[in-house]
């Protein structure tokens, strides 16, 4: 198990460090506190503090589901993630998972949705932004398990 590791892993590790510049670029470019995007945020959402605007990108990102459209250019899904039908089953399933936290299904379900909305729309230009939130919907019916 150990050499298949290495012989997996290796050459990824030695690729990344000679192309982790280029790699970790848009992620640096897309981070809402580098200077670009940060001055593309103080200008759209008319403030000049970055308190406002963390605190405006956590307000778009937790209404996603039922409120908030994409910003995105790819989809431009003018509407929320989920209909007005599917929003309140998304609220269930999320007190559902809060109230179970102890069983470990549901602490990796709560662990999953956080970093997801964390790091694929707070914490990133322009939220709420579908393409870098893909990853929030559920796979399939094992994560209920």
């Amino acid at each position: 198990m150990v050499i298949g590791i290495l012989l997996v892993m290796v050459p990824v590790w030695f690729s990344m460090l000679l192309t982790g510049q280029v790699l970790f670029s848009r992620s640096r470019e897309v981070f809402i506190f580098s200077p670009g995007a940060i001055d593309h945020l103080l200008n759209k959402y008319s403030t000049t503090s970055p308190f406002v605007v963390l605190l405006t990108q956590t307000k778009l990102s937790l209404l996603m589901f039922n409120h908030s459209s994409d910003t995105s250019t790819q989809f431009g899904f003018p509407h929320p993630m989920f209909s007005s039908l599917i929003s309140p089953l998304i609220l269930l399933g999320l007190g559902f998972a809060v109230r179970h936290w102890k069983d470990a299904n549901m602490s990796f379900i709560l662990i999953w949705l956080g970093l997801s909305a964390v790091l694929g729309s707070i914490l990133t230009i322009d939220a709420p932004f579908w393409p870098r939130l893909v990853g929030i919907l559920p796979r399939g019916p094992y994560w209920l398990l």
